[in-house]
């Protein structure tokens, strides 16, 4: 996909790696920039034998922030990419062969920016509910994207609107898009790993909700949110 680049951050991934790595081996000649941001396992080296193995045309760049955060990464990935369009995609979020030829064909189409809707790993009901609220109500009624939508968009609008903070980063960058223009949500979806959710759903989806409620009426700040959330 000539139009596009494909950045994922990385920190200390080394147990969702081989399965994002062999999902992603049939786009072996794509561009994919692995930006780790220090990690201390084996996540660097995972990722260059596979590429080693495979001759893939990706890179794995290695970065050491003070404080890591995915907005530091992908402003580096974007920095280093050179086509017209770039695609966010978490280590443990996985797009289908159809997914891609769904972006493929919008982004010939030149839309600005958009995204997918999700769908967990685990299809309990609690979880399933959760991800149907989370399409209805905040992708499509609102046109909110978070990392786990799968960003993507002309690179050059994500390098103007990236947040750096630490926290939140995501929202921030869904929020300076709205104010160019609306995303364009795709019809298939994102498979999301549950690893957050396990043995604390509702305890999980109660702490999200919150911490966007708190933020949308400003009623504590990013950092706080932040120490909230770990």
């Amino acid at each position: 996909m000539e139009l596009l680049t494909i950045i994922i951050p990385v920190f200390n991934e080394e147990k969702v790696l081989p399965k994002a790595l062999e999902l992603l081996s049939f786009l072996k000649s794509s561009e994919i920039i692995f930006v780790d941001s220090g990690s201390s396992d084996s996540s660097v080296s995972l990722i260059e034998d596979f590429i080693g193995e495979k001759s893939c045309g990706w890179r794995v760049v290695k970065e050491s922030f003070d404080s890591p955060s995915i907005g530091k990464a992908v402003s580096k990935g974007v920095n280093l990419a050179e086509t017209e369009y770039v695609l966010i995609l978490p280590v443990d979020c996985f797009l289908s062969i159809n997914a891609f030829k769904e972006l493929g064909y919008y982004l010939k189409r030149g839309f600005s920016w958009g995204g997918f809707e999700k769908v967990y790993t685990s299809k309990t009901l609690l979880k399933g509910l959760y991800a149907s609220l989370q399409n209805v109500i905040r992708t499509r009624l609102f046109r909110n994207l978070v990392w786990t939508n799968g960003f993507f968009g002309k690179r050059r609008l994500l390098e103007t609107n990236l947040s750096t903070k630490g926290f939140l980063e995501d929202v921030e960058l869904s929020d300076r898009l709205k104010k160019e223009s609306l995303p364009i949500i795709l019809a298939e979806k994102i498979e999301v790993s549950d690893r957050k959710y396990q043995g604390r759903v509702l305890k999980r989806i109660f702490l999200n909700l919150s911490i966007l409620f708190l933020y949308r009426l400003k009623l504590k700040s990013v950092e706080e949110l932040r120490e909230l959330y770990q």
